[in-house]
């Protein structure tokens, strides 16, 4: 099980993910499947970065992105410490694949030329910006299980029938599950970065 986030703001470690992996370097039964589905987020976190880098790679490239992203990952897997979800991790090496491609092809925005690591959200200047990064950390704070039925409904856009099924819970317990972490994400989200008041949007 993984530990209770702190009060403190600590990072959940993610022990369910590390094991996955572990299990997938070994070569046990069933485990390269799981892993393999749970990379399935790399094709939608490529088109995602190239489309707010500019949108200037086409379907074909894209593949080859995603092929070249995922082998990178299989290389540094024995890497993955599970001090994050495995999909936070993955997020970093789809950043630096897809910046690499655009520089390559001479196609990065030149307002992101100089990047040398992906963007936090404190160094954003105005709320919205790099909402998926946010997003991302917000999901950090989260436990394991929260988070993760609620990237199975997002970003793997499933009904709750669906994760039930995958996850071997009843459709209303997905649910309830679903909409309780959402309800704790939406309050991190709030909290960290409150949206302006009319004052404040105003410059008063």
């Amino acid at each position: 099980m993984p530990e209770s986030q702190t009060g403190r703001g600590e990072r959940v470690h993610h022990h369910a993910d590390l094991e996955l992996v572990r299990d997938t370097l070994a070569g046990r039964r069933g485990a390269a499947e799981a892993f393999l589905e749970r990379m399935s987020c790399v094709r939608r976190m490529v088109a995602f970065q190239n489309k707010r880098l500019g949108g200037s790679l086409d379907a074909g490239e894209l593949e080859d992105l995603v092929q070249e992203t995922l082998t990178q990952i299989w290389r540094k897997l024995p890497d993955y410490a599970g001090d994050g979800a495995l999909e936070s991790w993955v997020f970093r090496f789809v950043y630096f694949e897809v910046l690499a491609r655009l520089r390559q092809l001479r196609r990065v925005p030149q307002l992101l030329d100089e990047v040398d690591d992906p963007p936090e959200p404190e160094a954003a200047e105005a709320p919205g910006a790099f909402e998926y990064e946010r997003l991302h950390l917000a999901l950090e704070r989260l436990d394991a299980e929260a988070a993760r039925i609620i990237r199975l409904k997002h970003y793997d856009e499933l009904t709750f029938e669906d994760i039930g099924a995958r996850l071997g819970v009843p459709t209303n317990t997905a649910k309830t599950r679903y909409y309780r972490g959402l309800a704790k994400l939406r309050g991190l989200l709030e909290a960290r970065w409150p949206e302006p008041t009319a004052g404040e949007e105003g410059g008063a």
